[in-house]
């Protein structure tokens, strides 16, 4: 009886994990196909029970907002405790709907969050020093969802502990972070079972597996917030690189970088957050020839990369946006630019994201530059951010970045660097 109500246990959670997913993925599509933001039918719920008679809560089709609001007004009026701070029920409904997108640049962050995110565009990083988002993997059927570091700061405790970027990060201080779900694995083994492929002991071993990961799993928001954690302390992750795993203890602490500075191999461009068109202005001063060193830089503002292109390349179209699905990409244009013809060099890695790989494609496009080092990581999304008032915010993919060729810089599963190999 004891291990039938474990599996009964382990099963529950599943579910309600894959109708979250479900639910998810359902906005998504009305999104993507225009039909607007609904709810279904079957999400609409009725009062049971014997004092069922009368007392229709809410029934019937609507519109998103209407449904968040009955259900807000539904724990209001039923729930046993009074309810005094709306609050923490709002930042929980904000995790979840963004968290349910399955997209990279669209993410919900708390205060605490919100202020170690815009930090790391100004070379201020908080916890492990390091820029570490959830991507999106598997197919349709079967999602996968690493947590997986973007770039690492130079001099930070993620880079003196050796973490790179492309690795992905699946336990933290003995827990799973929790990035693929457990019911996909249980039908497998259900499915080998069925053909003979394993025996039944095997598949209760995998069933114990399931529920032990299940008893010490982390949802990825919590990991999310262990990383960026302004509090000292060490943190072991467990790593996979390529395939193989390991573990690495990262000791939390504040470390600060110059967005842009010079060094002995040329102007080091870590992010493009406010200033570092000033600073990449004079560091450019008197010079005909520049290497420019992009590598672990993780993007920044939109309007930051264009003022620096400015300095670079002639005004007119410089890439391209596509901001519905199945729209031809329109330009992206500079208003103001430079007729000065530099020789330019650009140095890139894995490390290299978002809105620098759009600052690199333009240099090779506009500005004949030389491109060396590693492929890019692939996440050239247009993210619109958004301040809220208690201190958090929350950042919306809102299109995706194509160079003057018409290639995506864009890639819902990058590959590993291969050394040597040429963007």
């Amino acid at each position: 009886m004891a291990g039938t109500n474990r599996s009964f246990w382990v099963v529950a959670v599943l579910v309600l994990v894959v109708a979250g997913l479900a639910a998810g993925y359902g906005l998504r599509a009305r999104y993507e196909s225009n039909r607007g933001v609904g709810m279904p039918s079957s999400l609409f719920a009725v009062r049971t029970g014997s004092d069922q008679a009368g007392a229709d809560i809410f029934i019937g089709d609507g519109t998103a907002a209407e449904y968040f609001d009955r259900v807000l007004r539904l724990l209001q009026e039923e729930f046993v405790d009074p309810i005094d701070d709306e609050a923490p029920l709002a930042r929980g409904a904000l995790r979840s709907l963004f968290q349910w997108l399955r997209d990279p640049g669209t993410r919900y962050y708390n205060p605490d969050e919100w202020s170690a995110y815009l930090n790391v565009y100004e070379g201020k990083f908080s916890g492990i020093g390091a820029d570490v988002t959830v991507l999106r993997g598997g197919t349709e059927e079967r999602i996968y969802l690493p947590l997986t570091v973007v770039s690492v700061a130079d001099g930070g405790p993620a880079a003196e502990a050796g973490l790179k970027a492309g690795d992905i990060i699946e336990g933290i201080d003995g827990r799973w972070v929790a990035s693929w779900y457990l019911l996909d694995e249980w039908d497998d083994a259900n499915l080998r079972l069925g053909r003979g492929e394993i025996t039944a002991e095997e598949l209760e071993q995998i069933r114990s597996g399931i529920q032990d990961r299940v008893e010490r799993m982390s949802p990825l928001s919590d990991a999310l917030e262990a990383l960026v954690r302004e509090s000292a302390g060490e943190v072991l992750l467990r790593i996979n690189r390529d395939g193989e795993q390991s573990e690495i203890a990262v000791e939390r602490r504040p470390h600060s970088v110059e967005p842009v500075e010079e060094t002995a191999e040329g102007i080091r461009i870590r992010s493009f957050g406010s200033g570092a068109a000033q600073r990449l202005r004079a560091a450019l001063e008197g010079k005909d020839e520049v290497t420019l060193d992009l590598r672990g830089n993780p993007g920044g503002s939109l309007e930051t990369v264009e003022r620096c292109l400015s300095l670079l390349i002639p005004a007119g179209e410089y890439a391209r946006v596509q901001r519905e699905p199945g729209e031809k990409p329109a330009p992206l244009r500079l208003e103001e630019g430079t007729d000065r013809r530099l020789r330019i060099k650009v140095m890139v890695d894995r490390g290299t994201a978002r809105e620098a790989e759009l600052f690199v494609a333009a240099l090779r496009d506009r500005g004949g530059a030389e491109i060396v080092g590693g492929r890019t990581f692939g996440l050239g999304l247009k993210v619109e951010r958004f301040a809220l008032s208690d201190g958090g915010g929350y950042t919306i993919t809102s299109g995706r970045f194509y160079d003057l060729e018409g290639r995506s810089l864009f890639e819902d599963r990058a590959e590993p660097d291969a050394e040597g190999e040429p963007q």
